[in-house]
């Protein structure tokens, strides 16, 4: 997946998300109503039919998402749901309390 392809995606489609675990898929079906036209970047295997278009990559394209997520992070319109160890993450504020997964999910697809 290369910038071109990311800015593509961007002209055809409302949101970009880059999942990288199958349990954020549930969230983000269970509250994508008004999300508009969404496509999903998986490295990982759907478990079942999506609602959403998606497209698999391989890992060497995850990280290279990874670093391109930081160019279009200001539009809030391609963005990365991932557990990871940041603490100011919508990951980090559930499990702290601080946010509902509910809250997340909405906060998620603003």
């Amino acid at each position: 997946m290369r910038v071109h392809d990311i800015e593509d995606l961007l002209r055809d489609y409302d949101k970009v998300f880059l999942i990288t675990e199958s349990r954020y898929i549930k969230m983000l079906e269970e509250d994508a109503g008004d999300a508009g036209k969404v496509i999903v970047l998986l490295p990982i295997s759907p478990t079942k039919d999506m609602q959403f278009d998606f497209i698999t990559i391989d890992e060497i394209q995850c990280e290279e998402l990874l670093k391109l997520y930081h160019t279009y992070e200001f539009s809030d319109r391609f963005q990365v749901i991932m557990e990871n160890s940041c603490y100011g993450g919508l990951d980090n504020y559930v499990k702290t309390g601080i946010l509902t997964p509910k809250e997340a999910e909405e906060a998620a697809l603003m």
